[in-house]
């Protein structure tokens, strides 16, 4: 299996996992996230400090991605390009 469909199976496992049957969600909280993927955390903010982290928004004390911006920042890692 290669990178990206194995990114695609992850992004799919992630989307299925917080929409859980009800109105498809846009965004989640980038620790929700990173965790399903499997990533250490200080690895994400290394690269998010250094710029080459998603787009990520706060409300409240919590910071959230778009899945869309975490989907194609997924792609370019899977690419080689961030």
């Amino acid at each position: 299996m290669e990178l990206t469909d194995e990114l695609d199976n992850r992004f799919e496992r992630i989307s299925n996992a917080l929409t859980m049957g009800l109105r498809p969600r846009v965004a989640a909280p980038e620790t929700e996230l990173v965790a399903e993927l499997g990533l250490p955390y200080s690895t994400y903010a290394r690269e998010k400090a250094e710029g080459r982290g998603p787009r990520v928004f706060q409300i409240g004390r919590r910071n959230y991605v778009l899945l869309t911006d975490w989907q194609a920042w997924l792609e370019a890692r899977a690419e080689g390009k961030a």
